[in-house]
């Protein structure tokens, strides 16, 4: 256990990986509290028929996954076929003893399985008594060599009418869509999800034998379905925020003045994530939506004092007080605390930086003009949008 407040990073996941070194055929997993409740690992399934092709291709595309920079670990999930020993029986030497494969194979399950010969019965309870070859005889493989199987010509040894074969058997057949199928697990390292979901798609690209295919698991699809509806969602609070500015404001080149202040502090917020490492969540789109929130107050207390000393003041004080400290707490949950406080810090003060200098700018004429005729443009589209979707003819109706 960690001392808190202390963070298991990167570095130190990688030291530890070192210090406990491989333990094949076992596993060692080591995750950061940050992939606990988000992106954590993506399972890809090799589908075909052979399962041997198969064991060789999830081992090829696991191996090639590892390798590749900011991919923590590839990890199959199915145990390793377990090596088989096959007696092969030789109908034509078995038909010259007088022996059939099913009496070769029926004299070896009674020798070391052993038949049973009577019950015995103690306390109202049945036991079997099974008889079988003593112990020295069922050891090992070698002593196959002793055993002797009744013909119809008398005794012969048993490779005389059969022979072993070596191979390789899988612990369980795992099965999809009536194909049969092996999967691996991919654990990202210290990539964003985008990269990382770039890396994952790449596999489809590996030339594969004919009728074997890839799919990734449910994890995988909605992962990508997340990522779509949370860019929507963005462009969906963009497109409500200038609505309602245009109806609050009765124009349409105002709320364009007001949404012109968030692009450098969003900027400066996503290059500090960067540089402090912390991953793109959904937590950290929260935060940024509170960070936008946040300077369009500013905004307003902005055009209230004209920039002067009060608003700096109000605005230190209040990134001191309120968004520090979300930096500062331990524990479970630390991890997105600190990025929503990275966030709100350093938009909030770079907002205080940039917001009067992005007001002077468009309050000069030049700026006016161009942001009414981008603001009759965004009108016209408007408009024809809502001709499609609900017609003149429709809405007289």
């Amino acid at each position: 256990t960690l001392k808190e407040g202390t963070r298991a990073d990167a570095d130190y996941i990688d030291y530890l990986k070192e210090t406990v070194g491989a333990a094949e055929p076992a596993f060692v997993y080591f995750t950061r509290e940050e992939a606990q409740g988000g992106f954590d690992s993506v399972t890809v399934n090799v589908m075909g028929e052979d399962f041997t092709v198969l064991d060789e291709l999830a081992q090829k595309l696991a191996g090639k996954m590892s390798e590749q920079e900011g991919i923590s670990d590839a990890v199959l999930r199915y145990k390793q076929p377990r090596p088989e020993r096959k007696l092969v029986v030789a109908r034509d030497k078995a038909e010259g003893a007088g022996l059939s494969p099913g009496s070769v194979g029926e004299n070896l399950r009674l020798a070391i399985q052993g038949g049973v010969a009577t019950k015995f019965l103690e306390n109202n309870r049945e036991v079997d008594v099974r008889v079988r070859y003593n112990e020295r005889f069922r050891a090992d493989l070698d002593s196959l060599e002793h055993y002797m199987l009744q013909g119809s010509h008398g005794y012969v040894p048993l490779f005389a009418v059969a022979g072993l074969e070596e191979g390789t058997i899988p612990v369980k057949i795992y099965r999809r869509d009536k194909k049969r199928m092996l999967s691996f697990s991919v654990r990202p390292g210290d990539i964003d999800l985008d990269e990382a979901i770039e890396k994952i798609e790449a596999l489809r690209a590996e030339p594969l034998p004919e009728d074997y295919r890839i799919e990734y698991g449910h994890e995988f699809r909605r992962l990508i379905e997340s990522r779509r509806r949370t860019y929507g969602m963005l462009l969906a609070v963009l497109l409500l925020a200038y609505m309602f500015l245009a109806t609050w404001t009765e124009s349409l080149t105002q709320p364009l003045r007001i949404l012109l202040i968030l692009p450098p502090p969003l900027s400066a917020a996503l290059l500090a994530l960067y540089i402090f490492d912390v991953d793109m969540s959904v937590q950290m789109i929260v935060g940024l939506l509170l960070l936008c929130g946040l300077l369009f107050v500013q905004l307003s207390y902005a055009r209230l004092t004209d920039g002067r000393a009060p608003y700096w003041r109000s605005a230190v004080v209040a990134m001191a007080l309120f968004y520090l400290p979300f930096g500062l707490v331990s524990g479970e949950g630390a991890e997105m605390t600190r990025g929503i406080a990275i966030v709100l810090s350093v938009g909030a003060l770079t907002g205080v930086i940039t917001t009067p200098m992005v007001e002077r700018i468009t309050r000069s004429r030049r700026m006016r003009i161009a942001l009414k005729r981008m603001g009759v443009q965004i009108s016209d589209r408007l408009r024809r949008v809502g001709e499609r979707l609900w017609p003149s003819d429709t809405l007289r109706k």
